[in-house]
């Protein structure tokens, strides 16, 4: 990022006693926060948070929940790559660092004036994208990170029918060249879960996610089927409202069950770094 200063600033590896899935033996967070800086004034952040989990079956596994991305309008670079995009792509690749069995990275992507910096939704030159071009950005970028990566890529959009959704193609024409297409990101619209599955022990709980409310109003036997049905009935998801989530696993090497059953998890992620 020529010209340009990255910032980042993660808390201390602590034990959280929330409940992020149901099956977590114990689990341990760190916050991390990134920010693009020119030699005058801040242009772009994104605020994440890692969760690393043992489960009761001993896997380790990895979470990551992007929480905020944002930019103080002052982004323009004379037609080069945004910053909101720079700090975007450093921090996808950098994933490849975080430890664990399994990792998968999490987006609720909701179209609000400003998320990051304080009064940057008075700044005119600042673009807030559409609900549709947000998540229309979400999935074109996570495809451009993830297309030569073995993972498992899953989109939702409450209320919506994936029939009536073309306009959000990832278009191979547009994101790779003719080589590349083969290798493209395959997106899935829905959940990593089977409808009949129970909802409270696939989805995971993090801060500010509608999905948490949604699990509060129903009973620990109800599916995902109703899961998604509550969803839908939401104040972020009334009044023609659009908001989609992503759902991204990155698959990893066979883990070493050796190493998980004598290790404790403090000990495997405790001296982590991921940038």
């Amino acid at each position: 990022m020529e010209g340009l200063n990255l910032y980042s600033v993660q808390s201390e590896l602590t034990e959280t006693k929330e409940i992020v899935l149901l099956n977590q033996k114990c689990c341990y967070e760190q916050k991390v926060l990134l920010l693009v800086k020119n030699s005058e004034t801040f242009l772009s952040g994104l605020q994440a948070t890692y969760y690393f989990l043992q489960t009761n079956n001993y896997v380790f596994k990895t979470l990551v929940y992007i929480e905020k991305v944002d930019s103080t309008g002052y982004t323009k670079l004379n037609g080069s790559v945004s910053p909101t995009k720079l700090v975007l792509n450093y921090f996808l690749k950098n994933l490849n660092n975080l430890p664990g069995d399994s990792l998968n990275l999490y987006i609720f992507a909701r179209s609000q004036p400003q998320y990051l910096f304080v009064d940057s939704s008075l700044n005119k030159e600042k673009n807030v994208l559409s609900e549709k071009s947000l998540i229309k950005w979400w999935k074109f970028n996570l495809s451009n990170a993830f297309n030569d990566r073995n993972c498992n890529s899953f989109w939702f959009i409450p209320n919506e029918d994936i029939n009536d959704l073309k306009e959000f193609y990832v278009k191979d024409d547009n994101l790779l060249d003719s080589k590349e297409k083969s290798k493209g990101l395959k997106w899935a619209f829905g959940w990593p879960y089977k409808d009949f599955e129970i909802a409270s022990q696939c989805f995971p709980k993090f801060p500010d996610d509608p999905k948490v409310k949604a699990l509060d109003l129903l009973t620990e036997s109800q599916t995902v089927k109703q899961f998604s049905e509550v969803l839908g009935c939401l104040g972020e998801f009334s009044s023609c409202r659009m908001a989609g989530f992503f759902n991204i696993e990155l698959k990893t090497a066979e883990p070493n069950p050796s190493k998980v059953r004598t290790g404790t998890l403090q000990r495997v992620f405790a001296k982590s770094k991921s940038f």
